[in-house]
Formats: C-alpha cells, structure tokens, sequence
C-alpha cells in the first residue's frame, strides 16, 4: 500500500537551464552557429520571418515547462507563450533589438535565468549608410545644378531683356532719325517749291532761247526728282512694313536710260568722272517704273558718291530673251570693300566712308530701301569687289504681268511745257491767298494776278479779317500756319453761313494720303500738294469757278425743279403724287374691286383728270398702271415665296386665271411658272 502526506508534499526548486536549439529564417533551416556569432543575429532586410526554437533542460516533467519572452526596444512587456518552446518574431523594423526568453521547470516554477539574445535588423540598401551618402551627394548636385539653372535663366533672362530694351533703344533711334529725316524732308517742301514753281513758270515763256531752256530743265528735272526722293522719304516706314504698292507697266528702257543720263551728266563733267551708261538687246520692259527708277538712280547716286575725281562709272542694262529677265550692271572705281563690308552693306544706315566728291546725289536712303525693292519686284541683287579697283552691283529682275488698262508714262514730261494752257481773264473774279510764306505767296500772286483779282493774308486770323471786309470768290490756302492753321480756318468759314459756299482750296507740304482725307472731312474742296505745278493752280481755280457758276446758274433756273424717273422728266410734286398712288395701290393690292374710280376718289380728282395726269407722268392709262403694279407684285411673291401660282394670282388681285397667265406673259414674256422656274436657276448659279 501506498501513501503520502499532503502536508509535505512540495514544488521542486530546480532551476532549469535553457538554450536554442533550432533557428529558421524565411522559414527555412539555418546553422545556429553561422549565423549566431557573439550572441547577436544579424538580419537582412529582406529576412522579416524569424522562428527561434528552444529547449528547457528539465528531465522531469518537461512537456510541462513554459515559456515566455520580450524584445527590449521593441516590446518591453513579457509574452507569455505557455509551452510552446518557438518564438515567432515577424517583420521587425530595422534596428537593434534585445531577445530575452525564460522558463520554467517540470512543476511551472519559473526560472530567474535568462537568455538573451541580440537582434541586429540590418536597414534597407535605400536607406543604407552608403545610400544616404549617395542621397547626399545626388542632393548636392542637384542643389548646384539647380541654382545653376537658376542662375543661367536669370542670366538668359537679364540678357534677353538687355537685348529687349537694346532693340527698343534701336527702334527708337531708327525712328528718331526718320522722324528727322521726315521733319527736315517736310521743310523741304517750301524752298522745293520757290525752285520748281518758278523753273515752270519760265518754261511756259515762249520767248526763251534754247541754251537758257536747256538748264532751267535741268533745274525741273531735278526739283522734281527731289521731290520725288522726298516723298520717299515720306513713304519709307511703308516700304520698311512691306506695304509699298507696285503698278505693272510697259517702260521704254531707252528713253529711261536717256532721262537717267542728262540727271548725271553735270556731275560727271564737273568731278571729271568717265561716266557712260547704255542699253543692250532691250527696247521696253513690263515692270513698275517707279521702282525701277529708284532703284538705278540709287546705285548711280553710291556709286557717283564713293567714285573719287578722275574715275570712271559703267552703267549698263539688257535684256534676257531665253528667260524676260531685265540685267542692270554698275561697276565704278574706287577704294572697293571687303569681305565684311559687302556683307553688311545692305543694312540700313550702314556708312563706310564719307563722300569727298561735290554733289553727289546721295538719296538718303541707302541701299538697304534698293534691295527691300528689288525684292519686292521679284529679282535679286548681288554685289562683288576687288579692293583697290572697282565696286560692282548687278541686278536682275523678271518681267511682270502688266495691269490692264496702265500704259507707260514718258519719263520726261517736257512736252508739256509746250502746251500753253489758255485761262480766259476774269478780272471780276476775287482770289484770297492765305500762306505764311511770303515767297510762296508771291509766287502765287504772280501766277494768278494775270487773270484774276488778287488779295493776300499771312495766317488764319488775318485771312478772317480781309473775309469780313469782302468775301473772295475763291480762298488759296497753306494748311500748316501760326496762329491759326488751314484746318481751323476751313471750319470756320464752313461753319458760319454767310460764308459756307466759298470754295477753298489747299496748297501743302503735308501731302500724305491721310492729310488729304482729314482736309476733305473738315470741307475742303480740292487739296494740291507741294510743290505744285502753276498750271495746276490754274486749271484748278479755273475749274472751281466754272464748276460753281454752273450751280449758281442751275438753282436759278426750273431745272432744278425737275427730276428724272424710269426716263421721264417730272417736277418734285408730280413724283409724291405717284409716290402715293403706288401706296394706295399696294395697300389695296389684292382687292379685286379697286379700279381707276377709286383711285380718283382717294386723290380726290376725276376720272378724267386722272387719266390724264398718269398718262403724262407714267405714259400708262389708270388701269394698264394699277395692272402693272398688280403683275410686279406677284412677281415678286413668285421669287420669294412657295406660294402656288393660283395663290399668288389672288393675293395680287386677280380672279380670272386666263387673263392673269396672258397678262403676265405679255409684261414678262413668260409664263408664271417658267418665270420662278427661271428665277431658281439664276440663284443656284
């Protein structure tokens, strides 16, 4: 038999030891000894999955040995983990770690040994030492980089506006100058005109002797190309914005070469330059003359002003049959240009040397306006050098469609010195010329004093004054004048009624399209520019007094109570009484009942009296003209609507349908339907 005693019975108090025995990572089996060195287990990163297998030396009773276990800087607190001796440890951060496991022996009691086990969980590649050592390195480059990005658009930007800010300093001083040039070539306008003015006036002389003819031609000639080159100047923003317009024209190549030739000979002869110019295997050309033109006086002008005493100049044009090409060749001695020099010699107000040469003919706007229009007109121009030796431009430009209608204009206009203008005198006929410029005045004043009465005013306010003491027939007026301007003394006088009918014409210097526009809206009658040829001024007076006695005698007259409709002349009262016959008619357009009865009624006269008044006024009787309007108006329904025929022959007031049909065929030489037939066709075309 068996027994013990409760009382002494006792837990045991042996303390079991406790070791590993079996480690997996990614739960496959690991040597604890490679892997486990100085009690530390070093972990990669892609090793989140860690199975720690331990065994509790106790021989008795072991299956009841318990455990539990902490990871210091993870989890502080015990995990009581009953008797299952593997610790799973899953995903832990990288870092360093502290595993501590205990247990208990056979009979549960816990043990204070502890084993401990250190957990060294190694970081990513990407958040390595290394890794941030390349993080900063890229960091810092990117740093640079980026400031020096920063620094280089800033730059850029701080150039691009220095560049900005330049161009428009440019800009400013391109167009300073042609304001200058503007400014100065419209002051030109008035000695130009006490030149050109006078140089007509002698040639209109007939007692001149041929030598004095010849050079106040040459004065002519030249005034004129002044002012042609003047208005160019005017004009160059145009040409600069590519707006200049070109007229094709059949020129004579020969009488150009001849006009261009006479222009150059004095300054030839006087700086003793060999100065020759001819053309070849070309008798006329289809181009625009004007352009032309300033395009061979331009070169000949360089070329004149850089060829120095004693040199020569070779000018010479032809023709290409093979392809209708014109050729213009000008070579000239003198210094020659470099490489750079003609590389740079089209740009605008490009000047290489001055000129030691008198006269020289410059136009004043270089040859960058030469090439704008050759280019223009489709050719090309090249220009080649031998330093030291000559200087040579070569042209060429192809033929051009010549407009219809335009034929070539001489290049010389003496032939209309001969034609001497008759201007019958007038001396009844009162002219008040208004100019501040006493020379101008006077020239004027001897143009005109010959044939009509003649009174002066200096300015606007001088010219109202001699205005209030005796209305002149016609007033000659400058339009830029102190005090008071051309402009403000037409509105005033048109303004007030007492003077409103007087014919005012404008002689300026302000020639543009634009200035005339604005004198004509301010009521100007005519607008003459300067210089102006004395002619002109003539036949432009006389015009104007021919032109307004004419007026004066037809509002005198009955005629100007007459008008004139569908080609029968009636008076005005006439007209509104048919006005208003045709209302009452299409007012009553589809009323069967109206006749001629009822419209005497509603004009209140007779049958009779109305017949006769519509067979004056119409050569139709009442009825055939209420027939008339009834068939326009279903004309017109049969453009314009989709009514039927029957419809329509209704609605204008017809009820038999034979006599609408032959009616209608009779005014219209169709029938209804054929007529809109006719219609539709027209509109689809």
């Amino acid at each position: 038999m068996n027994y013990f005693d409760e009382n002494k019975i006792r837990l045991r108090e042996h303390i079991a030891s406790l070791s590993l025995n079996s480690l997996k990572i990614n739960n496959t089996s690991q040597n604890i000894y490679e892997r486990i060195r100085n009690h530390t287990l070093r972990l990669d990163y892609d090793e989140p999955y860690i199975t720690l297998g331990f065994a509790a030396h106790d021989f008795i009773n072991n299956e009841n040995c318990e455990f539990s276990y902490r990871i210091i800087d993870f989890a502080d607190e015990w995990i009581y983990n009953e008797n299952n001796p593997n610790i799973v440890i899953t995903k832990l951060p990288p870092g360093k770690y502290k595993l501590e496991v205990k247990c208990t022996n056979g009979d549960r009691v816990w043990s204070n040994e502890i084993y401990s086990l250190n957990l060294d969980i190694a970081y990513p590649w990407w958040l390595s030492t290394t890794a941030f050592i390349i993080y900063f390195i890229l960091i810092a480059i990117a740093i640079y980089i980026t400031q020096s990005v920063i620094k280089n658009r800033i730059r850029l930007n701080r150039q691009i506006l220095l560049e900005h800010i330049e161009k428009q300093n440019q800009q400013r001083i391109h167009e300073s100058k042609l304001n200058f040039f503007t400014n100065v070539a419209h002051e030109f306008f008035t000695p130009l005109t006490l030149i050109y003015g006078p140089a007509q006036h002698l040639l209109e002389k007939a007692d001149l002797d041929s030598y004095t003819k010849r050079y106040i031609y040459i004065i002519k000639n030249n005034a004129d190309r002044m002012q042609k080159l003047i208005n160019e100047l005017m004009e160059f923003r145009k040409a600069e914005a590519g707006h200049t317009a070109i007229y094709a024209e059949k020129v004579d190549i020969q009488l150009l070469v001849d006009y261009v030739s006479d222009n150059y000979t004095e300054i030839a002869e006087e700086n003793k330059i060999d100065f020759s110019f001819k053309s070849k295997e070309v008798s006329s050309f289809t181009t625009d003359r004007n352009a032309l033109e300033k395009i061979i006086f331009n070169l000949l002008s360089n070329a004149f002003k850089y060829t120095p005493s004693g040199g020569y100049i070779r000018a010479e044009i032809r023709g290409n049959d093979a392809d209708g090409t014109l050729h213009f060749r000008i070579r000239n001695s003198g210094k020659g240009l470099t490489e750079k020099q003609m590389s740079e010699i089209f740009s605008r107000f490009k000047i290489f040397e001055s000129s030691n040469l008198k006269h020289a003919g410059s136009t004043g706007v270089g040859l960058n306006l030469t090439k704008s229009l050759t280019e223009l007109l489709g050719g090309e121009i090249t220009v080649g050098s031998v330093l030291g030796e000559y200087v040579e431009f070569n042209v060429s430009l192809p033929s051009m469609h010549m407009n219809p209608g335009k034929e070539s204009q001489p290049a010389e206009e003496e032939a209309e010195a001969d034609e001497m203008l008759f201007v019958p005198k007038q001396k009844e006929i009162s002219i008040l010329i208004v100019e501040d410029e006493k020379n101008i005045r006077e020239l004027l004043k001897d143009i005109l004093l010959p044939y009509y009465q003649v009174r002066e005013a200096a300015d606007g306010e001088e010219a109202l004054k001699e205005v209030e003491q005796k209305q002149p027939d016609i007033i000659i007026s400058d339009v830029l004048m102190p005090r008071l301007d051309g402009i403000t003394l037409t509105d005033i006088l048109k303004a007030n009624e007492r003077t409103a009918h007087i014919p005012i014409i404008h002689i300026s210097a302000k020639n543009s399209i634009e200035d005339q526009i604005n004198a004509y809206k301010h009521g100007t009658d005519l607008y003459i520019p300067k210089p102006f040829h004395p002619r002109h001024v003539l036949s432009a007076v006389e015009n104007m007094i021919n032109k307004y006695s004419l007026m004066k005698e037809y509002f005198k007259s009955g005629r100007s109570s007459l008008i004139v409709r569908d080609g029968i002349t009636m008076h005005k009262e006439d007209e509104l009484l048919l006005d208003k016959i045709i209302k009452f008619i299409e007012d009553n357009i589809d009323d069967e009942s109206m006749n001629p009865d009822s419209l005497a009624d509603f004009i209140g006269v007779s049958k009779a009296g109305l017949y006769r008044k519509l067979k004056e006024l119409t050569e139709k009787t009442p009825s055939e003209f209420v027939r008339t309007i009834r068939l326009e108006y279903a004309a017109g329904l049969l453009k314009t609507t989709k009514l039927t025929v029957t419809e329509i022959m209704y609605k204008s007031g017809f009820s038999n349908k034979s006599y609408f049909y032959r009616e209608f065929a009779k005014l219209y030489n169709t029938s209804p339907k054929e007529y809109r037939s006719g219609q539709t066709e027209e509109k689809d075309t």
